[in-house]
This record gives C-alpha cells, structure tokens and sequence, in this order.
C-alpha cells in the first residue's frame, strides 16, 4: 500500500512543479526573495546593552583550584538563570553534584601533590646520605678523638646532629622511675 501511494506521488510532473514553484528551476531570484519571511530587527543601543565585564561574562577557562572552579560554576549558573540552589528543575541539583564531586577531587589532587613534594624531599635526604662519603677505620681499627672530631666537622649540614635544645647544656640520658610496689 505505501509502495503504490509513493509511486503516484513522487511523479516526475510532481518533483518539477515544486521546484519550479519555489523558483529554483528555472533559477528565479525575485520568485525565491519573496517567498522568504525576512523580520528586519534594529540594533540595540551601546547604553541599553548588558555590561561586558569579566564579573559578569563567563569566560570557558579550565579551573585550575576549587576558588576557580566556584567562580567558574557561579557565572555558569547565573548564565543558564539558574539562581538559587533550592531549583525545582533537576538539571540543577546535578550541576551542583558535579561541582561537588569536582572539588573533592581537587582537594584530593592537592593532598597527594603535598604528599609527593614530601616524599620526594625525604627520598633525596635519603640518597644524600646513601651517597655521603664514608671512611674506613685504619687497618689496626683505631680512631683517635681528634680525627673523629675532623670527621665530625666534614659532613654536610644536614647529616649534623642538631644542637641541645637548652643551648649548650649536654644531652642527658633519661632516668626511670622507681618501680611500684
């Protein structure tokens, strides 16, 4: 039935007619202008416009830390007019979920940066030590003060015990209390 329906209507006579209708065949500029529906608007005055401030524009920047990405998901929703949080569409509520999820996973991202930074710093302590010079005793295994003392004085700074915290007091080693009866 749809094949019998299609054959009388896609006839030759029928596809010309429409064409020439319209004014396409044979190309009829004036018949094609007319049948347009142009609506002519009138540009609106520089004063009457709304401002072109950073503030209010929102700019499509990457947030690089959570006070970008809260700036970025303000003008976002202020361009989409989606206002308050408490919204009954539910393409807000989502919005807010992806905002929410994208700042746990740059405190996250943060976290585990300051963590590398201090592993690394502690991995490169680790092979500055590894890596110290170190003197073997005299064949006879004798170590004089003196030479302890100059050895004592030749290492890096930060290999160094660190100074008494009273000053100059030596360290002293701790006492035990008294057993309980």
């Amino acid at each position: 039935m749809l094949y019998s329906v299609r054959i009388q209507t896609y006839t030759t006579q029928n596809i010309k007619s429409g064409f020439s209708h319209t004014g396409i065949v044979p190309y009829n500029l004036q018949k094609v202008l007319s049948q347009l529906q142009i609506a002519v608007r009138e540009a609106t005055p520089a004063s009457i416009r709304p401002s072109t401030s950073s503030s209010s524009t929102w700019s499509p920047k990457t947030p690089y830390n959570a006070r970008t990405l809260e700036k970025q998901a303000k003008s976002v929703k202020r361009s989409l007019n989606m206002g308050d949080l408490d919204s009954n569409s539910p393409s807000c509520p989502a919005f807010n979920q992806l905002i929410k999820g994208s700042l746990v996973v740059m405190h996250q991202a943060a976290i585990l940066a300051r963590e590398n930074h201090n592993l690394r710093e502690a991995n490169d302590i680790l092979q500055k030590r590894r890596t110290r010079r170190t003197k073997a005793l005299q064949a006879d295994g004798i170590l004089t003060v003196a030479e302890g003392r100059e050895l004592a004085q030749e290492l890096p700074e930060e290999a160094q015990p660190p100074p008494p915290p009273n000053g100059s007091a030596p360290l002293q080693p701790a006492q035990r209390a008294l057993p309980r009866a």
